[in-house]
């Protein structure tokens, strides 16, 4: 390696120590390095109304929605949705508003299906005790023809 090349490399070098000055970064071809020393951290963030975030209503709003009662469960999704996107935008009355609405969404959504799911419970325990009674006209005519094909003897031999 010759010497010229040797110095080369030795002024592409760039110090690693925030005490470099502006001369050796001009021979590097780098612009001069910046030191900052004060440092602000920034003001806390002021927040509208309630001074702590709303609970998240969305995995229950997916639930009454998946399990339950689809229209309203829809709507409690959404208002779930509204209340994550008014948090993030630090206006905490309308979060919690929000919030409150998916909240009560997603409980009417479970409580309708509840009740739809007892109904149709209610309605099949009916019917199926209502089936003796419908079908025991036909009852004598089934047992004559059961009696009919399993009571009489034919011999082969």
């Amino acid at each position: 390696m010759t010497e010229k090349q040797d110095t080369d490399i030795k002024s592409a070098e760039v110090p690693l120590s925030n005490h470099s000055t502006q001369t050796d970064a001009k021979m590097a071809g780098f612009p001069p390095a910046y030191t900052c020393t004060n440092l602000v951290a920034p003001a806390p963030v002021e927040r509208k109304g309630h001074s702590t975030a709303p609970p998240n209503y969305l995995p229950l709003a997916i639930f009454a929605t998946v399990c339950c009662f689809m229209p309203t469960g829809i709507f409690a999704i959404l208002r779930a949705s509204d209340a994550n996107t008014a948090f993030a935008r630090n206006d905490m009355t309308t979060a919690w508003k929000q919030a409150k609405r998916a909240k009560t969404l997603s409980y009417i959504s479970i409580g309708i299906g509840c009740c739809s799911f007892l109904l149709v419970l209610i309605l099949c325990a009916g019917i199926l005790s209502l089936i003796p009674y419908l079908f025991s006209e036909y009852q004598s005519i089934i047992n004559t023809e059961y009696q009919s094909i399993f009571n009489t003897t034919t011999s082969v031999y």
